[in-house]
Protein backbone atom coordinates (compact mmCIF):
# COMPACT_ATOMS: atom_id res chain seq x y z
CA UNK A 1 0.00 0.00 0.00
CA UNK A 2 2.46 2.39 1.23
CA UNK A 3 4.74 1.93 -2.10
CA UNK A 4 1.58 2.53 -4.42
CA UNK A 5 1.44 5.97 -2.59
CA UNK A 6 5.26 6.73 -2.76
CA UNK A 7 4.84 5.81 -6.37
CA UNK A 8 2.05 7.95 -7.28
CA UNK A 9 3.57 10.48 -5.51
CA UNK A 10 6.58 10.55 -7.89
CA UNK A 11 4.76 10.51 -10.39
CA UNK A 12 2.71 13.56 -9.82
CA UNK A 13 5.96 15.71 -11.01
CA UNK A 14 7.52 15.85 -14.02
CA UNK A 15 11.10 14.40 -13.38
CA UNK A 16 12.60 18.04 -13.25
CA UNK A 17 10.80 19.03 -9.99
CA UNK A 18 13.04 15.98 -8.66
CA UNK A 19 15.89 16.96 -10.28
CA UNK A 20 15.55 20.70 -9.25
CA UNK A 21 14.91 18.98 -5.36
CA UNK A 22 18.14 17.21 -5.68
CA UNK A 23 20.21 20.33 -7.16
CA UNK A 24 18.49 22.23 -3.66
CA UNK A 25 19.58 19.66 -1.41
CA UNK A 26 23.03 18.41 -3.14
CA UNK A 27 23.74 22.18 -2.20
CA UNK A 28 22.63 22.48 1.06
CA UNK A 29 24.51 19.39 1.80
CA UNK A 30 27.37 20.55 0.14
CA UNK A 31 27.63 23.65 1.99
CA UNK A 32 27.52 21.75 5.49
CA UNK A 33 29.63 19.24 4.62
CA UNK A 34 32.54 22.44 3.74
CA UNK A 35 32.81 23.89 6.57
CA UNK A 36 35.31 27.53 5.20
CA UNK A 37 34.27 27.56 1.92
CA UNK A 38 36.86 29.28 -0.05
CA UNK A 39 35.28 31.79 -2.73
CA UNK A 40 34.84 29.87 -5.75
CA UNK A 41 33.34 27.13 -3.56
CA UNK A 42 30.54 29.51 -2.34
CA UNK A 43 30.05 30.55 -5.87
CA UNK A 44 29.50 27.22 -7.23
CA UNK A 45 27.41 26.27 -4.54
CA UNK A 46 24.80 29.40 -5.07
CA UNK A 47 24.98 28.49 -8.84
CA UNK A 48 23.56 25.22 -7.89
CA UNK A 49 21.25 26.19 -5.42
CA UNK A 50 19.90 29.15 -8.09
CA UNK A 51 19.88 26.70 -10.61
CA UNK A 52 17.69 23.87 -8.35
CA UNK A 53 15.36 26.14 -7.68
CA UNK A 54 14.76 27.89 -11.50
CA UNK A 55 14.53 24.10 -12.51
CA UNK A 56 11.82 23.59 -9.40
CA UNK A 57 9.72 26.71 -10.24
CA UNK A 58 9.85 26.22 -14.16
CA UNK A 59 8.65 22.31 -13.36
CA UNK A 60 6.04 23.76 -11.06
CA UNK A 61 4.69 26.36 -13.94
CA UNK A 62 4.90 23.85 -16.43
CA UNK A 63 3.08 21.43 -14.45
CA UNK A 64 0.08 24.03 -13.52
CA UNK A 65 -0.15 25.31 -17.29
CA UNK A 66 -0.74 22.05 -18.77
CA UNK A 67 -3.49 21.34 -16.44
CA UNK A 68 -6.84 21.77 -18.13
CA UNK A 69 -8.49 23.80 -15.55
CA UNK A 70 -5.28 26.43 -15.92
CA UNK A 71 -6.05 26.41 -19.46
CA UNK A 72 -9.51 26.74 -19.26
CA UNK A 73 -9.60 29.39 -16.41
CA UNK A 74 -7.31 31.19 -18.86
CA UNK A 75 -9.73 31.03 -21.90
CA UNK A 76 -12.28 32.20 -19.97
CA UNK A 77 -10.67 35.60 -19.04
CA UNK A 78 -9.34 35.94 -22.64
CA UNK A 79 -13.16 35.29 -24.04
CA UNK A 80 -14.23 37.97 -20.97
CA UNK A 81 -11.69 40.56 -22.15
CA UNK A 82 -11.38 40.31 -25.94
CA UNK A 83 -14.93 38.41 -26.65
CA UNK A 84 -17.41 39.64 -24.46
CA UNK A 85 -15.50 43.26 -23.12
CA UNK A 86 -16.87 42.45 -19.62
CA UNK A 87 -13.36 43.29 -18.35
CA UNK A 88 -14.28 46.78 -18.06
CA UNK A 89 -17.70 46.55 -16.19
CA UNK A 90 -16.42 44.77 -13.17
CA UNK A 91 -13.45 47.23 -11.89
CA UNK A 92 -14.55 49.96 -9.37
CA UNK A 93 -15.34 53.46 -10.68
CA UNK A 94 -11.58 54.76 -9.58
CA UNK A 95 -10.15 52.33 -12.35
CA UNK A 96 -12.69 52.61 -14.99
CA UNK A 97 -11.50 56.30 -14.25
CA UNK A 98 -7.65 55.60 -14.96
CA UNK A 99 -8.74 53.56 -17.43
CA UNK A 100 -10.74 56.21 -19.56
CA UNK A 101 -7.76 58.76 -18.79
CA UNK A 102 -4.94 56.55 -19.93
CA UNK A 103 -7.41 56.05 -23.29
CA UNK A 104 -7.56 59.40 -24.02
CA UNK A 105 -4.37 61.07 -22.57
CA UNK A 106 -3.33 63.70 -25.50
CA UNK A 107 -0.32 63.26 -27.02
CA UNK A 108 2.46 66.28 -26.42
CA UNK A 109 2.00 67.68 -29.68
CA UNK A 110 -2.19 67.47 -29.22
CA UNK A 111 -1.00 69.61 -25.85
CA UNK A 112 0.88 71.91 -27.61
CA UNK A 113 -2.01 72.32 -30.32
CA UNK A 114 -4.39 72.81 -27.61
CA UNK A 115 -3.02 74.23 -24.80
CA UNK A 116 -6.25 73.20 -22.74
CA UNK A 117 -7.07 69.68 -24.00
CA UNK A 118 -5.71 67.94 -20.84
CA UNK A 119 -8.14 69.99 -18.73
CA UNK A 120 -11.44 69.63 -21.02
CA UNK A 121 -10.71 66.21 -21.24
CA UNK A 122 -10.44 65.35 -17.28
CA UNK A 123 -13.66 67.53 -16.91
CA UNK A 124 -15.15 65.35 -19.58
CA UNK A 125 -13.80 61.98 -18.14
CA UNK A 126 -15.35 63.49 -14.46
CA UNK A 127 -18.56 64.70 -15.99
CA UNK A 128 -18.96 60.85 -17.49
CA UNK A 129 -18.19 58.90 -14.44
CA UNK A 130 -20.44 60.92 -12.24
CA UNK A 131 -23.54 60.25 -14.55
CA UNK A 132 -23.89 57.12 -12.39
CA UNK A 133 -24.60 59.22 -9.20
CA UNK A 134 -27.46 61.31 -10.94
CA UNK A 135 -30.72 60.19 -11.55
CA UNK A 136 -30.74 59.25 -15.74
CA UNK A 137 -34.41 58.06 -17.99
CA UNK A 138 -33.96 56.69 -21.22
CA UNK A 139 -37.00 56.49 -23.54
Amino acid sequence: MIKVTFKTFFKLFSTYFWVGVSLILFSIVLENYLENPDFSSRVIISLVESIGIAVLVASIFTFASGTSEFVEKIKLLLQDIVVSRNFLGNIDSQSKKDALNSLIKPSNEEKQIYSNIEDYLNTYIKQTMDITAKCVRSN
